[in-house]
């Protein structure tokens, strides 16, 4: 009889071990407090949606054929290390910003900017139909159909969800995917995309370790 009670009280403690253990992996594992989130109906993370995108965020050279007063002089405000790496020395980081309609937003900071590796070395290179140019960044807090499948701004962050899952980390009501080398921040206001940014960045870099204020903040 003895060793049947002793065996119970084992299991007991086992047991009460085992639910320890699972409650300290939850709290690990939620999201921070600030974003509203109904965390129960989000699906697991979509691995090749998520990938996809950031492998095809915009057809940039569409993008500028069909745009009108797009010049060069944005600021992406992250320092050009943090980037994917020029590899060609005649290659150069340029940013362009300022579409026509962005005018209203004078006072926005620049609610729209691009940066890509330009080459430099030729004379066509330098012009603003060179189709050569490689993206490795974008800004945005403007609703605009121009941006392709980067449209975010505004969408309900339902529709992000249904579309890339479950983020692999939240902060400062910011979503945050990574696939290798490349991120996306979505910031989230009242339940909708306030701004997003996008960079490919160098493979030295990784957000769980170095988070910088410019993914974060607008």
């Amino acid at each position: 009889m003895k060793f049947i009670i002793i065996l119970l009280l084992g299991m007991i403690l086992i047991s009460c071990g085992t639910n320890n253990s699972s409650q300290h992996l939850v709290e690990n594992n939620n999201y921070d407090e600030d974003v509203d989130l109904e965390v129960d109906s989000v699906v697991e993370p979509m691995f090749e949606s998520v990938l996809f995108y950031l492998d095809n965020p915009v057809d940039f050279s569409l993008l500028k054929k069909n745009t009108t007063g797009m010049h060069s002089g944005g600021n992406i405000r992250l320092q050009n290390k943090y980037f994917y790496p020029i590899e060609d020395s005649n290659s150069i980081f340029y940013d362009y910003w300022a579409i026509e309609f962005c005018e209203n937003f004078e006072d926005d900071g620049k609610p729209l900017c691009f940066k890509v590796i330009k080459p430099w070395g030729k004379p066509e290179d330098r012009y603003y139909e060179a189709d050569n140019e490689i993206l490795v960044g974008i800004k945005s807090r403007i609703e605009w159909d121009g941006l392709q499948q980067s449209n975010f701004v505004n969408q309900n962050v339902s529709v992000i969800l249904n579309k890339f899952g479950q983020p692999d980390t939240t902060i400062d009501n910011c979503l945050i995917y990574q696939r290798n080398d490349k991120l996306i921040t979505l910031k989230i206001e009242n339940e909708r995309v306030e701004w997003f940014k996008y960079f490919w960045l160098n493979d030295t870099v990784n957000y769980k370790t170095m988070m910088h204020e410019s993914w974060i903040n607008w």
